[in-house]
């Protein structure tokens, strides 16, 4: 069963991704426990832009993880992903040695928030919020 989640993002990224000229959001950590969790393929990412409110919405087509990088990884990463992810500097001179990153489809712009799930309008600016299932799953290669 799909689920539903919240992605913070800086405003520029936002408008991007409903615009589609960023196809693919990269986060990097130096843990893999700080990237999101539970993510998959067909779930519902919702989009809030740094201090404002949920902007839009996009459908989860792919997702790639990776573990155990190091600095020449990145450097290959950076080339095969920047042209869709457009993070820039600031996202690859990040020391990191985990990788997530969510291939989005159908983004969707959305004028308010009346058809957002009332628990991700009131999770403020996190940088990732899920909204649990009872059941656990695994995940699901694209």
């Amino acid at each position: 069963m799909p689920e539903t989640h919240l992605m913070t993002v800086d405003p520029a990224s936002a408008s991007m991704i409903l615009t589609g000229q960023k196809l693919i959001e990269g986060r990097l950590a130096s843990d893999p426990r700080q990237l999101p969790q539970r993510v998959a393929p067909r779930d519902t990412l919702y989009i809030r832009a740094r201090g404002q409110r949920i902007v839009g919405k996009a459908v989860v087509h792919r997702v790639d993880l990776y573990d155990g990088l190091g600095s020449g990884d990145l450097r290959r990463l950076r080339d095969l992903y920047e042209d869709r992810v457009k993070g820039g500097d600031a996202l690859w001179q990040a020391p990191a040695g985990s990788a997530i990153f969510i291939a989005l489809s159908k983004p969707l712009l959305l004028r308010d928030e009346s058809t957002v799930p009332a628990e991700l309008t009131r999770a403020g600016d996190v940088a990732w919020f899920t909204l649990w299932t009872e059941q656990p799953r695994l995940r699901q290669a694209a």
